[in-house]
């Protein structure tokens, strides 16, 4: 399974500050081996997923910053993260993700699940903010658009 877990740039530093040389990099460019490594182990400590309550293991693969525009916010950087979880997963997994990223000094930051399905369409599955984070996420994949 892999796993991709973005978040604005600027949302970041407020909860990280000593990833603040993010805010120099150019977009679209992996970041330098220093940053990715300080990123990985900020996100260590605020993600994880477990399968029928047995941990995953989490490999950070990538990470960069990506251009984005929003319209009330206008154009900001995203920083973008892949993630390679280990062990099978499939529809039938009882998931929890657990994820206060950036979450626990920006509040009101919520997080969106998609599940990829093997026809390569991204399903909404889940939407949580802090407060919802606090003891885990249950994932299920064949759960409607939360929305």
């Amino acid at each position: 399974m892999e796993l991709t877990v973005q978040f604005p740039a600027e949302d970041l530093i407020i909860a990280a500050p000593e990833l603040s040389a993010l805010e120099a990099l150019p977009p679209s460019q992996p970041l330098p081996q220093e940053l990715a490594a300080a990123l990985a182990r900020y996100l260590e400590r605020h993600l994880s997923v477990t399968r029928d309550a047995a941990p995953l293991a989490l490999t950070m693969t990538e990470a960069r910053i990506q251009s984005a525009y929003h319209d009330h916010l206008g154009q900001f950087s995203l920083v973008v993260s892949q993630w390679h979880v280990t062990g099978t997963v499939d529809r039938s997994s009882r998931l929890v993700l657990t994820y206060d990223a950036v979450m626990h000094e920006v509040r009101n930051h919520r997080a969106t699940v998609l599940w990829g399905e093997q026809n390569g369409e991204l399903r909404p599955i889940s939407e949580f903010g802090y407060l919802g984070a606090a003891d885990g996420v249950p994932l299920d994949p064949t759960a409607a658009d939360p929305e």
